[in-house]
């Protein structure tokens, strides 16, 4: 649950390495965040881990 909660800060800390740079990462996080979304047993962490994607996708 960290981990996800720490996805969004680490994409506006990226952004200071450019755009370029804050795609690459992001086309490394979303797939990882959805199949953790897809795969993950506790629904209460559920709602961590969609705002996480949420923010990150703002």
């Amino acid at each position: 649950m960290s981990a996800a909660e720490s996805l969004p800060y680490l994409i506006e800390c990226a952004k200071i390495r450019g755009e370029s740079y804050v795609v690459e990462m992001w086309n490394y996080i979303c797939p990882n965040l959805l199949h953790a979304i897809k795969m993950e047993p506790e629904i209460s962490v559920l709602p961590d881990l969609m705002g996480s994607l949420a923010k990150v996708s703002e």
